[in-house]
């Protein structure tokens, strides 16, 4: 360890030891081997976290955690994962809910933005009313913690850095989210409406080939149970996505839903439905800032989710559907490792909402299909005891004619992890 970092993390040990009123370490094991035509070098990682969390009041309390992580591809990073300040004030007929510090942020849907940062969260609510605000800072977090690749500069930091011991840093965006909420207002239906907001704070300096990417996100969802006993339950979200950069106006949108059935006397099982379509633009060379006519019209969101466990394009110019299967083989079982089994199998079909640009896999010139392949992915999960889990996921995508490359791609990954 870098001679350096040694007295902060003396520091972090001291101040847990004396204020912490829950302490402990988490050890996480990863393995994962990958094949498409011949094994990749299989992947490793080993991380050790140490967290801690303690109450100074029955409505103010702290929740801390640092982490050293190995990788094949990285032999030393050490990282805060979370530094929070938590308040929860009670008015009998409201409440007030701040989070200041280093934590996760997301607006409702986590399909726009679902990211960790530096900031404030503030929550209010009364009956069915709430209101929410959030305001984060990215750019204090290390590069490889970071999913946000909005530009040509921010795929240029991805692509270019050489892994020291500290940093790179992320990309440097703040973001803001406001929501109101109306809880069960009606039949048990919630609905939402949100706002989304984030600035590029790159200085000139650090722009490569590109500008910066502005954008703004207006959103709206509804959810609720179909039945009286809430084992049919439904969601709908949609986000239209404004923007600038350079000379380019973007104008897109997204939108999707899910469809939930709980068969709890069934050995536990569920099935869920899900559809996500995100807006393309047949005129765009490459997904960042490559519109050559007209509006940008790729949605454009600030982190990442992906419709595979294979396959994962950002959510531009994406349209996926698919189903979540699991069941636990050994519900109710009187030996409680056994009940705590489950097994996941998802099925995708994945496509490109317009002939153009994809973030991953090379296209065809001479091909305009849409259709890019299907996934078939499945995961076993088990909590052998409180503080020991185990997971085993398997993928595999058959690409479609579209790809240069159309060799079917697999990858294999098994995690542990142990609390003490």
């Amino acid at each position: 360890m870098n001679k350096k970092l040694i007295p902060i993390v003396l520091i972090f040990l001291s101040v847990f030891y004396v204020f912490a009123g829950d302490i402990g370490i988490t050890l996480d094991s990863l393995y994962a081997g990958s094949y498409s035509g011949s094994w990749a070098d299989p992947y490793f990682s080993q991380e050790v976290a140490l967290w801690g969390n303690t109450m100074f009041s029955d409505s103010w309390g702290i929740s801390a955690e640092a982490s050293y992580k190995y990788t094949t591809s990285r032999d030393v990073f050490v990282e805060l994962n979370e530094l929070l300040i938590m308040g929860n004030l009670d008015f009998g007929s409201s409440y007030l809910k701040i989070n200041a510090g280093r934590t996760s942020f997301s607006e409702f849907s986590g399909k726009v933005f679902a990211h960790k940062g530096d900031g404030l969260y503030t929550e209010w609510g009364s009956g069915i009313f709430g209101i929410s605000a959030f305001a984060t800072y990215t750019g204090l977090l290390q590069l490889p913690s970071s999913s946000i690749v909005m530009s040509n500069s921010d795929y240029y930091d991805v692509t270019n850095n050489d892994n020291p011991i500290w940093g790179p840093f992320a990309s440097p965006r703040l973001v803001e989210g406001l929501a109101v909420k109306l809880n069960e207002f009606a039949a048990r239906q919630s609905l939402v409406i949100s706002g989304l907001f984030q600035q590029d704070l790159r200085a000139d300096s650090n722009l490569h080939e590109g500008t910066r990417v502005n954008t703004q996100y207006a959103g709206i969802g509804i959810s609720g149970p179909l039945n009286p006993k809430a084992t049919l339950s439904y969601s709908l979200y949609g986000y239209g996505n404004m923007g600038q950069y350079g000379n380019n106006t973007i104008i897109a949108f997204m939108g999707g839903g899910n469809i939930t059935l709980l068969m709890p006397e069934i050995l536990g099982s569920s099935i869920s439905l899900e559809g996500v379509y995100s807006s393309g633009d047949k005129d765009s060379v490459a997904v960042y800032e490559g519109n050559t006519t007209g509006y940008d019209t790729a949605f454009l969101p600030v982190s990442k989710t992906y419709p595979g466990f294979v396959y994962t394009p950002a959510l531009i110019n994406i349209f996926y559907v698919g189903s979540y299967i699991t069941i636990k083989p050994f519900s109710g079982s009187e030996i409680k490792t056994l009940d705590n089994i489950m097994l996941m199998l998802r099925p995708v079909g994945i496509f490109r909402s317009t002939t153009g640009a994809i973030s991953s896999g090379t296209l065809k010139s001479s091909n305009n299909g849409l259709y890019l392949g299907t996934e078939v992915d499945m995961s076993i999960i088990a909590r052998l005891l409180s503080d020991l889990g185990l997971s085993i996921s398997g993928g595999m995508f058959m690409p479609s004619g579209v790809f240069e490359d159309n060799s079917i791609q697999t990858l294999i990954t098994a995690s542990l992890s142990i609390t003490l």
